[in-house]
């Protein structure tokens, strides 16, 4: 079980496959396990869909079932036809795949995405899985099977790792998520785009219909908030208060101040301090800071954002302190130390561990 099912399916497929292997799935499906699978080395093989019930086409699935196939991944109830595999359904390819590992001497796993086992009507039987085949794998998410909002939060970017302001903005976002819900996972889009109404649009879109429960961004239009309030999701914004659009979604705003730099640059002429180094102005220049929260959040999260941000100020604390942990598996930085300014504005080009950038396809 993990916050969202995508990542129990990801590590269910690294741990039975190796580059060049083959899972099988059946149409129609999910699109993202594409590039879950693409991620191990392994393909994705597609079975044609049974069109007059969407029960499993047994014809097409035994001629595509190769000693290639290290695993068969369903879903049921299924996203998008909402089809319930029935119990002969389950039963015959249970017994298919025994006999066929039998064969190939190898063990074919069935890989279950279970999200959507519970959410059923009333009268509608959903068997489980596991009861037809001992080698079957589980994949649930807590936002669905427990009901827990607030672990699947989207972001809408508009450069990818490749740019350090854009990726180091989302860094530090993952990493304060992390620090009050491990469970929790960011899911990036990412426009390539510094203004691109119809790609942040597309992309909010996105992060919504997989069920993202909070949208943060750093792009310019207000498309990912005013399509959370749509939507009865909470938003973050970004370069101005927000909340004056979407008051009904956005909890706060990241703000730019750029009359600070702007004073400080003026200043640094007239008293003839200018050198032409860089500026790296923060919270305690007034640059950069946050709204103040709205009454969408819970009693005390105002109390707490603003002891953080002494600590900040302070210099108790400092967002890129100590070893960091990259969604790839590397470690960044060192214990005891903090990533410098030229470092934060320039080199963070990784992920951190509980972000995850979703393909458009």
């Amino acid at each position: 079980m993990a916050s969202g099912a995508a990542g129990a399916l990801a590590h269910a497929f690294r741990l039975v496959t190796e580059p060049g292997d083959e899972i099988l799935t059946f149409a129609p499906f999910f699109p993202e396990y594409h590039p879950y699978v693409d991620l191990t080395g392994a393909v994705l093989k597609v079975v044609p869909p049974n069109l007059e019930n969407f029960q499993i086409n047994f014809e097409a699935f035994e001629e595509m079932l190769t000693e290639k196939v290290k695993a068969v991944l369903i879903n049921t109830p299924n996203n998008p036809s909402g089809v319930v595999y029935s119990t002969p359904t389950l039963q015959r390819l249970a017994d298919i795949l025994r006999e066929k590992s039998r064969e190939y001497g190898h063990i074919i796993y069935l890989i279950s995405d279970e999200p959507y086992r519970e959410i059923v009507f009333e009268g509608v039987d959903s068997p489980c899985v596991s009861y037809f085949y001992d080698n079957t794998i589980m994949c649930y998410s807590f936002s669905k099977s427990l009901s827990l909002p607030g672990e699947r939060i989207g972001y809408v970017a508009a450069m990818d790792s490749t740019n350090s302001e854009v990726t180091g903005g989302i860094d530090a976002f993952a990493m304060g998520i992390y620090s009050v819900n491990q469970n929790a996972k960011v899911y990036v889009k990412v426009t390539n785009s510094w203004f691109d109404p119809d790609g942040e649009k597309a992309a909010a879109e996105t992060l919504l219909n997989m069920g993202c429960d909070v949208i943060a961004q750093h792009c310019d239009t207000e498309y990912p908030q005013t399509l959370a309030q749509e939507k009865g999701v909470y938003s973050i914004g970004y370069n101005s208060d927000m909340s004056k659009e979407t008051p009904d979604a956005t909890l706060t705003s990241v703000i730019w101040n750029w009359s600070a730099y702007y004073t400080s640059y003026v200043n640094s002429i007239v008293n003839a301090t200018y050198d032409g180094s860089n500026y790296y102005g923060g919270m305690d220049e007034s640059l950069v800071g946050l709204t103040g929260l709205s009454s969408l959040c819970e009693d005390g999260t105002q109390e707490k954002v603003n002891e953080m941000q002494q600590k900040i100020l302070s210099g108790e604390f400092g967002v890129f302190d100590g070893e960091i942990l990259t969604n790839d598996g590397t470690v960044i930085g060192e214990e005891g130390k903090t990533l410098d300014d030229a470092t934060i504005t320039g080199k963070i080009n990784w992920y951190y561990h509980n972000v995850e950038v979703v393909d458009w396809k």
